[in-house]
């Protein structure tokens, strides 16, 4: 299976681990493990998005590019709501292939992140506990504001998307954002 990346039009079927250990897919559902060419079947899906076995985790995973020492590779990444959108590790032990999480974004991934909060007549109060889902094409990252309004989004990719913010007793917040490289963008809600 080729995986292509729309940013560059690379078309590559080398997807890699955490550990930059490259794996690849065949049309018939099936994980190669090009160490040594094992396969292990039960994987399907489009060119993007890879259905994997249900024992491996409760997830789903996608083919997803980053620059690296300024060369474009593919990773497999994993969402399990844990740590969406984070580089897998793979290893084959015993035979069988063993799926665990990282906490490795491909590279050249960027960070969104700011602080939540209301104007009051003190002024700019924090507020703790806000839900953001940041939408891009068939994904979503989420984030919840910390005691101090903060909140951080890593692993999210140079682009405009939408941003919608809730939290109970406020009018929610829906607002378009411009990510270009690391990006502070800080929200104000109002009251219900």
């Amino acid at each position: 299976m080729v995986f292509t990346d729309t940013a560059s039009g690379l078309s590559t079927s080398a997807v890699r681990d955490a550990q930059d250990q490259i794996v690849q897919f065949n049309r018939t559902g099936d994980l190669i493990w090009t160490a040594d060419g094992t396969h292990f079947p039960g994987w399907g899906g489009g060119p993007e998005y890879l259905k994997g076995p249900e024992k491996l985790c409760n997830c789903w995973f996608e083919v997803r590019f980053g620059t690296k020492d300024g060369q474009r590779l593919a990773y497999m990444i994993a969402d399990d709501g844990e740590a969406p959108g984070t580089i897998v590790n793979l290893e084959v032990v015993d035979g069988t292939l063993v799926l665990s999480p990282s906490d490795v974004y491909p590279p050249g991934t960027v960070t969104l992140s700011g602080v939540v909060n209301e104007a009051t007549l003190t002024g700019q109060t924090p507020l703790a506990g806000a839900l953001l889902h940041w939408y891009v094409s068939d994904f979503w990252r989420e984030a919840t504001t910390d005691r101090n309004g903060f909140y951080t989004i890593p692993g999210v990719y140079d682009q405009s998307s939408v941003l919608d913010v809730s939290l109970a007793g406020y009018q929610p917040l829906r607002t378009a954002v411009t990510i270009k490289g690391d990006t502070r963008f800080d929200i104000q809600l109002v009251r219900r």
